[in-house]
């Protein structure tokens, strides 16, 4: 401060030397304050008084006009024809003069500067304060100094820790670490000019208001992109405190451009409502913060920028699932499944492939036929479990002894998704020895729909020996979902929604003697079939309430040997009419046998003495007028819970 008023006392210490009439009261020095000009001055300077320290009396006479300026001060004053009484404590006192000051008596401990450049201090000052839950490095920078506040209780900045330094422009910045609850807080004058990192967990308040370090510092928020997916169907809703728009080409996942709804709400946030599901999802482009997302636990999944995301993470909401996993069950209510987590594969399954087994990892349709055409024996080939692979009319090939694999199951994720809205035959082929895991795998069609020739496709195809297809989730294929061969081992799946009439299989078998056990099957017209010159061995599955036909089928002539056993059958009705469902059917007469024990069957239509064709029974044989090659022994009937050893695992 002496060297400002020195600065001053050079330019006008000719007129200081003819006022008579400047006084000092209580023995305070007055050091060189020009006040003026010797011919009179009409540009207008400021008067600042600083009392944060003490209280200031003061009389400032002038020969101009004199205008009080707004600060943070306690001050009483009065100002008539020029002349200043007053009193400041607790801040600052400022006015703006023009003319000439003619005389000033001031009493006090404290400082006061004068000229065009006092007013500088007069720049509005603000407190900014940084918390977070967790914990953030920063750095903050303004055009004016900061200084901590020390005393705003779990707010308050640390001395040692928050550290402030002045750059060669003139800004201020300070670099601090705070969290778990606790904050730092500053006050300074300008305006903030940087602030990083601005996606950090951070929470940052400017006099009071909460605001985002983008506003803080006059930038754009960059835009995400919000996705609700159902596998059965979900109404939803939720707020955004930013801007949304509707994503219209984002494919399957595509907001509606009339069922869709968004508006604007009377605080100038958004409320969104839609509808999506069989396998559909809507997207749409938000900044800013998303809340109230209702319904908090359904059957949906929810996808930030391509990335699963649970409801919590998106809005703090918690629910007992998270709502981050499809259910996909139709209308059961997966009260035995429930019981067994790995029927069905997902969480729990222990044989599950970690990324870090991963030969390659792949996250587009390009990389993923780059990596399947120079795979060899042994390779895994790994979608990354974020992926959202279209393949379009593209089949692609699993060569002999590849793992093709993702995530699913894995911390709970649902795995990488390769799907196609075209008619494909099949969309996968899997060689032998090779393995398919931990994928969900789609079609184009998934609620129930009439024969159509036109429309017929299949999920997987496996055209050798050897095979594993295991912890998947396939759906919406019109013909089959899997069509095994040979020795296939087809387990720990969860297959559904392949439900055409005609047609409509989970699992086809047409060959050997495919083993096919732990599986979860709902919404399909047959669940397993066989084209009757085969057989098979279905045991420990788990068959929803939703099917379209009967559950298990062989075709005449009636296979060779058919092992059914230890499966929970929920289907007691068909979905499309009502009609009873039967849980096994075999058209003709097997080679061998079928030999079926130890089922929990919630039809409670027992055998008939002699089979009358489709007769709503639990078990029939049809184009015979008796049981032949065909035992039924230990199961049970009915929906009331049966034995331990009966029924799938539970």
């Amino acid at each position: 401060m002496a060297d400002e008023q020195s600065d001053r006392t050079d330019s006008k210490t000719t007129l200081l030397g003819r006022r008579d009439a400047l006084k000092v009261l209580g023995g305070t020095a007055l050091v060189g304050m020009g006040v003026g000009s010797a011919t009179g001055q009409s540009e207008t300077e400021s008067f600042v008084i600083d009392a944060s320290e003490a209280t200031w009396s003061y009389v400032i006479e002038t020969t101009g006009d004199v205008t009080r300026v707004p600060t943070d001060g306690d001050v009483d004053d009065s100002i008539s024809d020029g002349t200043i009484q007053g009193t400041v404590s607790s801040g600052l006192a400022a006015y703006e003069l023009t003319g000439d000051v003619t005389a000033l008596t001031m009493d006090g401990p404290s400082t006061f500067s004068f000229g065009p450049d006092a007013g500088g201090q007069l720049r509005e000052r603000h407190e900014i304060a940084i918390s977070s839950p967790t914990e953030v490095a920063y750095e903050l920078t303004t055009t004016g100094e900061i200084t901590k506040l020390t005393d705003v209780g779990k707010l308050s900045a640390e001395t040692e820790n928050d550290v402030i330094t002045q750059n060669d422009d003139g800004t201020y910045t300070v670099e601090g670490y705070t969290g778990n609850g606790y904050g730092d807080s500053y006050e300074f004058p300008g305006s903030v000019v940087a602030f990083s990192p601005k996606d950090a967990d951070a929470n940052v308040t400017l006099d009071g208001d909460s605001i985002s370090p983008y506003d803080l510092v006059g930038e754009d928020e960059p835009s995400q992109t919000l996705a609700v997916v159902s596998q059965t169907e979900v109404s939803y809703e939720f707020t955004v405190d930013g801007s949304v728009e509707k994503v219209l080409d984002a494919g399957r996942n595509s907001a509606e451009t009339e069922n869709d709804v968004i508006a604007e709400n009377d605080d100038g946030t958004y409320a969104v409502a839609g509808y999506t599901g069989n396998g559909y999802g809507d997207s749409y482009e938000i900044t800013g913060e998303v809340s109230d997302f209702a319904p908090v636990e359904g059957d949906y999944t929810l996808y930030l920028d391509g990335d699963q995301i649970a409801l919590s993470e998106l809005t703090g909401q918690e629910s007992t699932d998270d709502s981050t996993d499809s259910t996909d069950d139709g209308d059961s209510d997966d009260s035995t499944a429930s019981t067994s987590p790995v029927i069905g594969g997902g969480d729990g399954y222990a044989d599950a492939v970690e990324p870090a087994q991963a030969t390659v990892t792949v996250d587009s349709v390009s990389e993923l036929v780059d990596a399947l055409g120079s795979a060899t024996s042994g390779d895994v080939v790994y979608v990354d479990g974020s992926a959202e692979l279209d393949l379009g009319s593209r089949d692609i090939t699993v060569p002999a002894g590849v793992t093709l694999a993702s995530d699913r199951g894995v911390d709970g994720a649902a795995g990488g998704h390769l799907y196609t809205t075209s008619v494909m035959w099949p969309l996968v082929y899997v060689s032998g020895g090779a393995r398919v895991t931990g994928l969900r795998v789609s079609g184009p069609s998934y609620s129930y729909r009439e024969y159509d020739a036109d429309a017929v496709d299949m999920g997987l195809r496996v055209t050798g020996s050897g095979v594993e297809i295991d912890n998947n989730e396939i759906w919406g294929f019109t013909h089959a979902a899997v069509r095994p061969a040979g020795d296939t081992h087809v387990h720990h799946n969860h297959i559904h929604h392949n439900p055409m009439d005609g047609l409509g299989y989970g699992v086809s078998t047409t060959s050997g003697q495919p083993l096919i056990e732990y599986n979860e099957f709902n919404y399909n017209r047959h669940s397993i079939a066989s084209g009757g010159g085969n057989g098979y061995v279905a045991r420990y599955n788990y068959f929803g309430s939703a099917a379209v036909d009967h559950v298990m089928d062989m075709h005449r002539p009636g296979g060779t040997t058919i092992e059914i056993h230890h499966n929970t059958v929920e289907a007691v009705t068909h979905v499309q009419d009502s009609g009873r469902t039967e849980a096994v059917a075999i058209r003709g007469t097997p080679s061998d046998v079928a030999d079926i024990h130890g089922n929990w069957f919630y039809n409670p239509n027992e055998p008939k003495p002699t089979p009358e064709g489709w007769d709503g029974s639990a078990i029939t044989q049809v184009h015979t007028s008796d049981w032949q090659n065909v035992e039924f022994w230990n199961n049970h009937y009915g929906s009331d819970e049966p034995a331990p050893d009966i029924g799938c695992p539970r």
